[in-house]
């Protein structure tokens, strides 16, 4: 078996999101084409886009990290890689190192692909840019699952994506040509692989049903289980919050931001704004250090308010404005929303 470090090398950009330190790789050429299948708990990617003039072979099942040692060999891109299969091992000699890695038990059930029948949509580049930033406001752990994930839903002519971890949220809507009603929640992890997969491309096709998103192209089979269950009703909050009196709309230069990127302070995720005199001042730290920038500026009310350092980070990164209202910040364009909540001040 032989394979360019060029397509080694892509390959393994592909198979980058399952990063699980035991994670496996099924190997196998047939029909001309050299597959590779991966596949944990909820997702399957069979990837078909290596051509071969060898014969064919049996399936076998190394770890993945065997293939990335060979990877970081600094040998030419159009150079090939030979892989020797034997009875329980796989070998492979690159720069007079000799790579060895046993040969695993194969998958208990066939990692095979379903014959989908339904028309693909396109997740635009647009959308998937969008997706990815979705993926920071989710909940990084499985505490509660779907808040985990990334909601994307049809309404009225709009694709709205939506990601919320109970302490912040993120939603974007625009119109779109999608015309099947979709309402489902992905897993950040299937953001990621879509991200992977449509790497220079324009979109990506995929097929939504009630339960998994699939892509069924020529060189690319994937599946990924979706979140059961209701996701929360952002929208009816935002609603609600835009509603509230605003305190003070406040602006933040470019300038500004940078100095307030400074102050960041590792034994404490409280920011403190607050008014003193005609500036405002944004402070970090505790009560044995900290940090604080004043900004002039032309405000209306006086006030001393708090949320997360990291939050208020992330969302000035997409939106340079926002909104203090009575217990959150609300950030706003024309089609995106952040909010953030408001924290207790600890004296």
């Amino acid at each position: 078996m032989k394979i360019k470090k060029s397509e080694l090398e892509a390959i393994l950009e592909f198979l980058k999101p399952f990063n699980d330190k035991k994670q496996t790789v099924e190997l196998q050429i047939k029909d001309g084409i050299l597959v590779f299948k991966v596949f944990d708990n909820e997702n399957i990617l069979i990837l078909k886009n290596i051509k071969t003039d060898e014969k064919d072979t049996e399936k076998v099942t190394i770890e993945k990290n065997w293939l990335e040692r060979i990877n970081r060999q600094n040998i030419e891109a159009d150079e090939e890689i030979m892989i020797k299969i034997n009875k329980k091992t796989l070998t492979s000699k690159v720069n007079d190192i000799i790579f060895r890695t046993a040969i695993l038990e194969n998958a208990k059930f066939e990692i095979k692909e379903e014959e989908i029948k339904e028309t693909p949509i396109i997740l635009t580049r647009e959308m998937l840019d969008r997706i990815k930033q979705a993926e920071d406001f989710a909940q990084k752990t499985m505490t509660r699952p779907i808040l985990n994930g990334i909601n994307l839903k049809t309404e009225g002519g709009k694709l709205i994506i939506t990601a919320t971890d109970s302490y912040k949220a993120y939603t974007v809507s625009y119109d779109t040509e999608i015309k099947k009603e979709i309402s489902i929640t992905m897993p950040k992890k299937t953001s990621e692989i879509l991200q992977v997969l449509s790497k220079g491309a324009r979109g990506v096709p995929v097929i939504i049903t009630e339960k998994n998103i699939y892509i069924n192209e020529k060189a690319v089979y994937y599946k990924s289980a979706l979140f059961n269950g209701e996701y929360p009703s952002i929208n009816k909050i935002i609603k609600s919050a835009n509603e509230e009196e605003t305190i003070q709309e406040i602006t933040i230069s470019e300038e500004n931001f940078k100095k307030l990127k400074s102050i960041k302070q590792k034994n404490s995720q409280l920011l403190n704004i607050r008014t003193e005199g005609k500036e405002l001042v944004f402070k970090t730290g505790t009560n044995e250090t900290t940090n604080e920038l004043f900004v002039e500026y032309d405000l209306t009310n006086e006030f001393e308010v708090a949320c997360n350092y990291e939050n208020m980070i992330l969302a000035l990164e997409l939106i340079n404005s926002f909104e203090i209202k009575k217990n959150l910040f609300l950030f706003k364009t024309d089609y995106l929303t952040i909010m953030i909540m408001g924290a207790r001040i600890y004296e």
